[in-house]
Order: structure tokens, then sequence, then C-alpha cells
């Protein structure tokens, strides 16, 4: 699926759903098309839900891990 016009990653989870795929889309009718012409038609696709994204908001530093043993303290 990483394949599709649309698709910036696919990630397979566990729960509910099996994969969640990331698309950038510029409205809510090319989401719509999206799905429709990308996704029901493959016969492995049982069902589809979507969701839209509002805001990203990313951690651009990730804090280094505790050495082995010792306790991590707060600032």
């Amino acid at each position: 699926m990483c394949g599709l016009p649309d698709t910036l990653g696919m990630l397979v989870t566990t729960g509910s759903e099996d994969f969640l795929i990331h698309v950038a889309v510029p409205d809510n009718d090319s989401l719509y098309a999206y799905v429709i012409d990308n996704l029901t038609e493959r016969p492995e696709v049982a069902d589809v839900r979507t969701s839209i994204v509002y805001e990203h908001v990313r951690n651009t530093r990730i804090a280094p891990a505790s050495e082995p043993g010792s306790r991590r303290r707060n600032p």
C-alpha cells in the first residue's frame, strides 16, 4: 500500500486496526476519493475508518536514556 499515490507511510498495529495508513491529501473530497478508489476496491480490505489530523506536534529532541541501574532524575 505504500506504493499508492498520496501515501506517506503505513504502520502495522495491534488492536482493532491492523494497519494505519498515513496519507497527505489536499481536502476531504480527496480523502474520500483515496478511500474509495484505492482501498475499498481491494479484496483484502474489509473495513476502512478515517481520522483527520488537525495538528501534528513533534518532539525534535529525545532525552537520552538513563544508565542501566541508575534512577532518572527530573530537572
